[in-house]
């Protein structure tokens, strides 16, 4: 993998982890990422020598900021309290996406469906909350 230089926050558009299960398919997204997300951190956090996940663009426009490993280190001496919620945020994160990863690689979509099925999944979660909700009038 890449070197981890860098830590990553989705200003604009839709990111994905993407993973190819064999070396001739495409790769496949599993987890998206949103404005006010980010990605890369762990690896920095933990001293991962290598990135532990392939992210790309899935938006036609999109905007990430990049923060270097020398600035976040300087950021976490001038912030020391930081540092810790900070790793272990972003443990909890790289578990959730290695799950992702492990669900996905059991069946390969394009982005579009998996889109798809992410937005179905969230508007029959709240869909099932609304009906255990009291309708109220007035």
């Amino acid at each position: 993998g890449d070197l981890p230089m860098n830590l990553f926050f989705v200003l604009k558009g839709t990111f994905a982890h993407v993973k190819r299960p064999r070396v001739t398919s495409k790769p496949s997204p599993y987890q998206l990422l949103g404005r006010l997300q980010c990605f890369g951190d762990y690896e920095l956090l933990h001293s991962v020598h290598a990135r532990t996940a392939h992210v790309r663009c899935q938006s036609s426009v999109a905007t990430a900021l990049a923060l270097r490993k020398t600035d976040l280190s300087e950021l976490l001496s001038l912030f020391p309290n930081v540092g810790k919620p900070m790793a272990q945020d972003a443990k909890v994160r790289e578990q959730q996406r290695m799950r992702y990863q492990q669900l996905q690689m059991q069946s390969v979509v394009s982005h579009e469906e998996f889109a798809a099925r992410k937005v179905v999944a969230a508007w029959r979660k709240f869909k099932s909350a609304s009906l255990r909700q009291p309708l109220r009038l007035l």
